[in-house]
């Protein structure tokens, strides 16, 4: 059996880079669902423009 040892930042380096990896597949693909607008997820997160 072996372990290895990763620190946190690798892995959610590797997660970022995996979701981007996906998106411009899907994106190339042409099944990207839309998109939600700036304005909507500051609304829904509570957010005002500053």
């Amino acid at each position: 059996m072996v372990a290895l040892l990763v620190s946190p930042q690798v892995i959610e380096d590797l997660e970022d880079a995996l979701a981007v990896s996906d998106h411009q597949r899907r994106k190339a693909e042409g099944t990207l669902g839309p998109g939600i607008p700036m304005t909507e997820v500051r609304s829904r997160l509570g957010l005002e423009k500053k």
